[in-house]
This record gives C-alpha cells, sequence and structure tokens, in this order.
C-alpha cells in the first residue's frame, strides 16, 4: 500500500499531531465509515491499531 498524502508529510519533518491528523482523516476515519455500514464492534482506534501494526510489519509505506 503506497500513501502519497503522507509521506511527503513525514519526510519534510511535520509535526506529529499534523501527521496523525492526516492519518485519520484520509485512512482512519474513511475506513471506519465504510466498516460501520456493515456492522460489527470494529472502532477507529482498532483500525489505528491495525495501520501501525501493518506499517511495523513493513506491509505500509509512507511513501
Amino acid at each position: 500500500m503506497l500513501l502519497p498524502c503522507i509521506g511527503p508529510l513525514v519526510d519534510n519533518g511535520v509535526d506529529d499531531l499534523t501527521i496523525r491528523t492526516s492519518i485519520n482523516t484520509v485512512i482512519v476515519e474513511p475506513l471506519y465509515k465504510e466498516v460501520s455500514l456493515a456492522g460489527g464492534y470494529i472502532t477507529s482506534d482498532l483500525i489505528e491499531g491495525m495501520l501501525y501494526f501493518l506499517t511495523e510489519k513493513c506491509h505500509v509505506e509512507w511513501v
């Protein structure tokens, strides 16, 4: 998964709050809206945790 909207923020040394806000706006909230339509117990915090797990395992690149 390539995330060109997040990579430049990281490369340019943007503050953590701005990066987290961008990740939340571009990835977490849209995915949460999709999942919540189907019902279930997935929260936006769980989605964020899954995203960071995948990043740590090198399945997500921020460039």
